[in-house]
């Protein structure tokens, strides 16, 4: 979710995590219908076993949008049709409920031989959440930044030479106390390597060839892969290593747009091919400017930090202008870190982040007639596309670089 603090998401999910009652709305013709249903929260969406052929299923694929409410929470989502419960896409979600729902699942009120009983993700869109007297609003951009995360992690993952791993392709927030199984040292301890209270990213994998399961976790410090048999059996730590990125990545906002003006008011030579010079009101709109067709949470706006300084800036759209490709809208580094590969580290970084993330292209315009972009990105693997786009000065000249998982 946009704009979700770790703070509030732990609270969602110690809230929700768990079979919750809660109120669904749908709208059929403008007029709302609401209902009870048992929920699980996971990674910014609830979960709900439902029939296909239910009234709330039929308004919802005439109009997915829903209002859901629950213990002080309130939101709106889009209501998504997953399927049928045991088809083998669902298989890790339904397994999950299955242990969240023990208490009536199989009470007679399900049918899990009918293919119409399926699986309703709610996906959250926007929303509060009150916690002892705090105020936590989503919504507002920032999920862009979140996706280029989650890429960071899934492409360390995939780097690692693990036997029989399956491809990783999601991370899903998860409670420590849901992964936090005990492995046997060498030495004969045994040790938990987690905090029950706190939220990591993490997924189970199938181990090819047998019938062994790796679960993986992270956090913005290490990377743990373990291997173990049905319900957690036999748990045995493959991989426990620290991780991260020299700098720390930071979605800028109104509060940033002074450090944001001293880096690129440095960098004059952008300016005399990129008129008019920076400003302060520039940088603001720039951080909430969209191109056609795009939402705020499609739009990351970022700054790179190494400790308290800000080295680099960078404003990202992803799926522009075409499904997959993310475009790079503008891109700049600190004069005092020019020159030292900082930048190529950066771009290296973000082009693997992104193709975690499911991009398969990057997409750039520079201004015609400057020679250290034209420099920089063609040394950054950028190819220019032959195209000339007009604009009030001279003209951007697109380029673009695919992305390889």
């Amino acid at each position: 979710m946009e704009n979700w603090s770790r703070e509030a998401e732990k609270i969602m999910i110690e809230r929700f995590g768990r079979d919750t009652l809660l109120a669904l709305a749908t709208t059929e013709n403008g007029v709302p219908s609401v209902r009870n249903v048992n929920a699980y929260y996971e990674d910014g969406a609830f979960y709900i076993i439902t029939y296909a052929l239910s009234n709330k299923m039929r308004q919802i694929e005439s109009n997915p949008t829903v209002a859901i409410t629950g213990e002080w929470f309130t939101a709106h989502g889009k209501g998504v049709n997953l399927g049928y419960f045991g088809k083998e896409e669902n298989r890790v979600i339904a397994e999950k409920l299955r242990h969240v729902f023990a208490a009536w699942i199989d009470n007679g009120h399900n049918n899990f031989e009918d293919q119409n009983t399926i699986l309703l993700r709610v996906d959250l869109t926007d929303g509060v959440l009150f916690s002892h007297g705090t105020r936590y609003e989503f919504g507002e951009p920032g999920g862009a930044v979140s996706r280029i995360w989650k890429g960071s992690l899934i492409a360390a993952f995939r780097a690692l030479p693990i036997p029989g791993l399956e491809e990783l392709k999601e991370l899903h927030e998860l409670k420590g106390s849901f992964i936090n199984l005990e492995y046997p040292l060498p030495g004969g301890q045994r040790v938990r390597l987690w905090d029950d209270n706190q939220i990591y990213l993490g997924n189970q994998l199938h181990k090819k060839g047998c019938d062994r399961c790796y679960g993986i976790a992270a956090d913005d410090k290490y990377l743990m892969v373990s291997e173990y048999g049905e319900n957690g059996s036999d748990a045995e730590l493959v991989l426990f290593q620290r991780w991260a990125s020299r700098y720390r990545i930071k979605g800028l906002g109104k509060n940033e747009v002074a450090e944001v003006f001293a880096l690129c008011a440095q960098n004059t030579t952008f300016y005399q091919y990129h008129p008019p010079f920076v400003t302060e009101e520039s940088i603001l709109e720039d951080m909430q400017a969209l191109p056609p067709g795009k939402e705020p949470s499609d739009k990351a706006y970022v700054g790179f930090y190494e400790e308290s300084r800000l080295v680099a800036v960078l404003d990202l759209i992803f799926d522009y202008p075409q499904k997959d490709t993310a475009y790079i809208g503008f891109f700049m580094m600190d004069m005092g870190y020019q020159g030292r590969g900082i930048g190529t580290a950066i771009i290296s970084e973000c082009a693997a982040a992104l193709a975690g993330a499911g991009m398969k292209k990057l997409r750039l315009a520079i201004d015609k007639g400057n020679p250290q972009s034209e420099a920089f990105w063609s040394k950054n693997g950028f190819v220019k596309t032959g195209e000339e786009i007009p604009n009030d000065h001279s003209a951007y000249v697109p380029m673009e670089r695919e992305l390889f998982e």
